[in-house]
């Protein structure tokens, strides 16, 4: 009788190669789409006693275009804007005295105020945003608005 040889069967072994291919690969698209929140808290006033005070602001705002600026103000509870264009556009030459006439008046109007927002449009030149900038911050030495926000 002849005997029967036993088969051995090796147990096989786990690759886990790409088991940690895929890991790291989950690992780094959970980091891709992962938000990271910033919380900012913005002062506000609801109508209340400063209410009345917050209708008497200025809220002076220069769009700068790139035909000239285009200047917008509150006035007795309305709002008002004034146009002061160049004779071409693109504007050549940028001169900033007929906005600086119109800060000197505003400032006169409102002595109080520092504040003015300036918003250049797409395309227009470093000189026109400089420009508008210190024709409303200061004439000489005498500051008009010298608290300047440039708004995208």
């Amino acid at each position: 009788m002849r005997r029967r040889a036993r088969l051995t069967v090796d147990t096989p072994e786990v690759n886990l190669v790409p088991l940690l291919d895929m890991v790291s690969l989950l690992i780094q698209m959970l980091l891709v789409s992962a938000q990271f929140g910033a919380f900012a808290e913005l002062d506000s006033q609801v109508a209340g006693p400063g209410a009345l005070e917050d209708a008497e602001k200025l809220g002076f705002d220069v769009r700068i275009a790139t035909d000239g600026f285009v200047a917008s103000w509150t006035e007795g509870g309305a709002r008002r804007e004034q146009a002061m264009l160049c004779s071409a556009d693109p504007c050549p030459d940028w001169s900033g005295a007929a906005l600086s006439q119109l800060a000197q008046r505003l400032k006169r109007a409102h002595p109080s105020e520092r504040q003015v927002v300036v918003t250049p449009d797409p395309g227009v030149p470093f000189e026109g945003i400089v420009t508008a900038m210190d024709a409303v911050r200061a004439v000489g030495q005498t500051p008009l608005f010298p608290d300047l926000v440039v708004s995208p």
